[in-house]
């Protein structure tokens, strides 16, 4: 393959891919220099050098420290305008490495993007198990309690850093409620954040639905089920303020109301606007676990959620009853998002004959969902918290075992947050003509001890760690296909759960997006947690832990066709 780079962003970062066409001599590895329009270029941070056991939590730059790989990812991308990126190679020796004169790639400019078109798409940086989380003023993340107290207190720049702009967009309706008039309609599942709770209050005649969510506490060792313990709370708080309107919806046991939803409705009384997503409304959502969140300004959608939140505010006596699964399963909607930006179509929770899962009865979403997977031609990309099973994690390696059996293998990168779901979901599919896999799906880890450049990591403050419900399938096409939204993507959610999912279609921007997002996520987690399995095996010296003295660490990527499945993928 020729020479190429692609770089693709969300609202947080910028993520760099790059091939060259054969082993460079005497390369160290690549310097990356981002220029800002119209500004003079400056080199990259770095943190892992040449010098084994290294001690130090001061980076460098490229230009010292080369990047031994063909990616890496911009954290500290500009927030304002366009930027570009210039890969040189570096060459000399790790005492004295030389950077080359001209850059052997250079980007197209791009930006960082929240909106995009009708839909505003933000992901927050809810990765807790980083360096950065240990440094500076990040420094309460070595301590657990710490980071909890931290991540609760409005203004908090812990609280910033992690939520980035998910919090503004959470709040964004209820903003518009307070400051122009209107009304916000909300179905939650959790709501224990002290800020959003605020909001709702400020939020003039705000109407809630506001779901069951128990939580558990300590009793002699032992954890005991509080019930409703999250929102006992909240729901007194907002019963107390005469402007507020709550209605129950109180569950019972293996269902639960999972939305998290607002629809917007403006002054005139019309239904303008929806937010939905995979954020609960708690400190954790917002910062200590990977989140998105998705802002649509369509009236259709907005009336159609507002007739589903009419539907779960008036059920009384027999909860996702037959008349509410009838009206789920058979209207969905579908709207166009404008001249070249694809569809968006929506589908409720519950929507099955059955309330709870059967042999006999596919979900009419999860059945959409199936078809896609079926049909994808390059890529599969997924983040999820636990699916259960049956789920899209059983199509996808089903769908991916018989392409590589054919040898038309997709590429498929996944990572899952509960563990027990992960090493169900593990696998690597091997196609016959690549001796790397196609088909890598990971669970998470934080970095376990100190070692080489690393301090040990925190990986978790609660139950999970991804609580992102994503399948991404041909981002860089024509076709693609984003899927999210609350619903966890198994059976399960459909059965028993009040849920809602988007299904956008033949949205490159949105696509790329989202693509950004996964593969950020997947790729952090992949080496950590396989250095969490050679801490448990005695084997951490074996871990990879410094750059490379000479052009050798090249000769994986040109001698076996490492790069090949990627680049068919990102590179085209």
């Amino acid at each position: 393959m020729a020479a190429r780079v692609r770089v693709t962003t969300n609202n947080d970062i910028a993520y760099l891919w790059w091939s060259v066409a054969a082993k460079i001599p005497g390369c160290l590895g690549f310097s990356i220099h981002r220029q800002a329009r119209g500004q003079p270029a400056e080199a990259l941070k770095a943190w892992v050098g040449f010098e084994r056991g290294l001690k130090t939590t001061r980076s460098r730059n490229t230009d010292a420290w080369p990047i031994q790989s063909f990616q890496w990812k911009d954290v500290y991308a500009p927030r304002e305008g366009s930027f570009r990126y210039h890969i040189y190679a570096v060459g000399g020796t790790p005492a004295k490495p030389v950077r080359d004169e001209r850059p052997i790639l250079t980007s197209a400019y791009v930006a960082l993007e929240e909106q995009l078109g009708k839909l505003r798409v933000v992901f927050n940086r809810g990765l807790i198990a980083t360096q950065a989380m240990n440094r500076g003023s990040h420094a309460p993340a070595a301590n657990a309690e710490a980071l909890r107290r931290a991540i609760g207190e409005p203004g908090n720049r812990v609280r910033r850093r992690l939520a980035k702009e998910l919090l503004p967009t959470i709040t964004e309706l209820h903003a518009r409620a307070r400051d122009s008039g209107g009304v916000c309609y909300s179905a939650l599942y959790e709501l224990s954040d002290g800020e959003l709770i605020q909001r709702l209050q400020d939020s003039p005649g705000a109407e809630v639905v506001l779901s069951n969510a128990d939580s558990t506490r300590q009793v002699d060792g032992k954890d005991v089920p509080v019930p409703d313990g999250t929102n006992r709370d909240a729901r007194a708080a907002l019963r107390a303020d005469p402007d507020c309107h709550v209605s129950d919806r109180m569950l019972g046991s293996g269902h639960i109301g999972h939305n998290k939803f607002v629809v917007y409705e403006d002054p005139q009384r019309a239904l303008t606007t929806v937010l939905t997503g995979s954020t609960n409304w708690t400190p954790t959502g917002l910062c200590g676990q990977t989140n998105n969140a998705v802002l649509i300004e369509d009236p259709t959608i907005a009336e159609h959620y507002h007739r589903y939140w009419k539907k779960l505010r008036d059920e009384q006596v027999t909860l996702q009853g037959t008349e509410l699964r009838t009206w789920a399963r058979e209207n969905p909607a579908e709207v166009s998002l404008g001249r070249g930006e694809g569809t968006l179509k929506v589908w409720f929770s519950p929507n099955t004959v059955h309330r709870t899962k059967s042999a006999n009865e596919i979900p009419v979403d999860m059945a959409e969902l199936f078809t896609l997977i079926e049909g994808a031609r390059k890529a599969v990309l997924f983040l999820l918290f636990n699916p259960g099973s049956p789920s899209i994690i059983d199509k996808i390696k089903l769908v991916a075992t018989a392409r590589s059996e054919a040898d038309t293998p997709l590429y498929v990168r996944g990572a899952i947050s509960d563990p027990r779901a992960a090493a169900a979901g593990a696998v690597k599919v091997f196609s016959r003509s690549a001796t790397r896999a196609d088909t890598i799906i990971t669970g998470v880890a934080g970095v376990p001890d100190d070692f080489g450049y690393w301090e040990r990591e925190l990986l978790k403050l609660g139950h999970a760690v991804i609580h992102d419900k994503v399948l991404v399938i041909d981002p860089f096409s024509a076709n693609s296909v984003v899927v999210t939204g609350s619903h966890n993507l198994g059976y399960k959610a459909s059965f028993a759960n009040d849920e809602n999912m988007l299904i956008i279609r033949r949205n490159r921007r949105v696509a790329a997006a989202y693509a950004t997002h996964v593969l950020d996520v997947v790729n952090h987690y992949r080496w950590r947690y396989k250095l969490q399995g050679l801490h448990r095996e005695g084997r951490m010296a074996e871990a990879w832990q410094d750059l490379a003295d000479d052009d050798a660490w090249q000769d994986k990527y040109f001698d076996s066709g490492f790069l090949a499945s990627r680049d068919r993928f990102v590179l085209g």
